[in-house]
């Protein structure tokens, strides 16, 4: 049976609220954290403006605690200026940051990082600002160009008081809502959905979707999404538009497990891989995928950890398989003794109606 250790460690006794709550791993295998200001009201503590401390941030972590020689204050901290980002997500397809961030008195706001920086360095920021607005007491005062500010905000008045940042949507299942940032509010209940940039959101408005006391969402390994409630319920988002009927050829857009309706045609998937690659120096493998509609993809090869990923239509994703340690061992032996060494990188590509394609390709290994 294993056993727990502390990897970090912040103290945070004088206020009882703004805590943060999540914690992810990045596509880039580092664990982030969100933590709030410390407390009290309009950040009477200081901390998110300091890069020495690290509340009021978002963190970033080697996954034993300590900080990544390429963070960009040397320790953990990531990006400043968070009030009490209470949820933060990457998207899976882009690699792209969203953070909703918890506003003080007037406003909710969503803040948005395109990959591959994904907010390194990115002042938020609170206090100087809430949401798109001078904030009414800052503890200093910094210059015009200070900050970068969120793509979206909304007012208390319109009955927004505790945002909880969701995902972008990349589940082949739902396509009506394919590629737009699905979040909500604590106090509100209604889903939202956006489409966000840098800089910008667009089509902003309600799904028509409501999940009363919602705390968070989460995304499983097929990109599939949930809402959590406090009242105990877990929710799937699931498409309402109806299968179609037998023979149209529409698309089949069940609820809970799908594959209902009249597609059966299996999607077309490429795939596209280096025929030597200097796998032994890299310690990983490179494929590049598409797919002519959306659809979910399963890439392996032996040895390695499978990735799951989601494409939208005619994307072509890059997909790196990394071999264990072991196996690197045993290749490099087999390849120091002049044996060829030749592996197989599969995919798998599952459309929305269930239907699936299978590719292969040879890789061969080399030094």
């Amino acid at each position: 049976m294993g056993s727990g250790a502390t990897i970090l460690s912040i103290s945070h006794s004088a206020q009882a609220n703004h805590n943060g709550g999540q914690l992810q791993f990045g596509p880039d295998g580092k664990l982030y954290a969100g933590t709030g200001d410390g407390g009290g009201g309009g950040d009477q503590l200081h901390n998110a403006q300091d890069v020495t401390r690290l509340l009021g941030k978002l963190l970033r972590m080697n996954p034993d605690g300590s900080a990544p020689a390429d963070n960009p204050f040397s320790n953990e901290v990531w990006s400043l200026g968070l009030r009490n980002p209470w949820r933060f997500s990457f998207d899976r397809l882009t690699g792209d940051l969203t953070i909703g961030d918890v506003g003080q008195d007037a406003y909710e706001e969503v803040d948005f990082a395109a990959a591959p920086a994904a907010g390194k360095g990115v002042n938020y920021g609170w206090n100087h600002y809430e949401g798109l607005h001078p904030y009414s007491d800052p503890s200093d005062t910094l210059g015009p160009n200070c900050c970068t500010l969120p793509v979206l905000e909304h007012s208390h008045t319109d009955g927004w008081y505790a945002i909880i940042g969701g995902y972008v949507v990349r589940d082949p299942a739902v396509p009506e809502l394919a590629g737009r940032y699905v979040y909500g509010d604590n106090a509100k209940g209604d889903l939202y959905a956006a489409t966000l940039s840098p800089g910008s959101a667009k089509g902003d408005g309600a799904t028509g979707m409501h999940v009363a006391d919602l705390s968070g969402f989460g995304e499983d390994a097929a990109g599939r999404l949930y809402a959590a409630s406090l009242d105990g319920p877990v929710y799937r988002l699931v498409s309402d538009t109806p299968p179609a009927p037998p023979g149209t050829g529409g698309p089949p857009l069940g609820g809970p497990g799908g594959g209902a309706g009249g597609d059966t045609t299996p999607p077309n998937v490429t795939l596209r891989v280096a025929r030597r690659q200097h796998v032994l120096r890299t310690k990983r493998f490179v494929a590049q995928v598409s797919c002519d509609e959306q659809c979910g993809l399963a890439v392996s090869a032996k040895r390695t950890r499978a990735r799951r990923v989601t494409a939208a239509a005619n994307a072509r994703i890059r997909v790196v398989l990394r071999p264990s340690r072991k196996a690197l061992r045993l290749w490099s032996r087999i390849v120091r003794r002049h044996h060829k060494l030749v592996i197989r990188v599969h995919v798998r590509a599952t459309d929305a109606a269930g239907n699936a394609t299978t590719r292969s390709a040879r890789v061969r290994v080399v030094r």
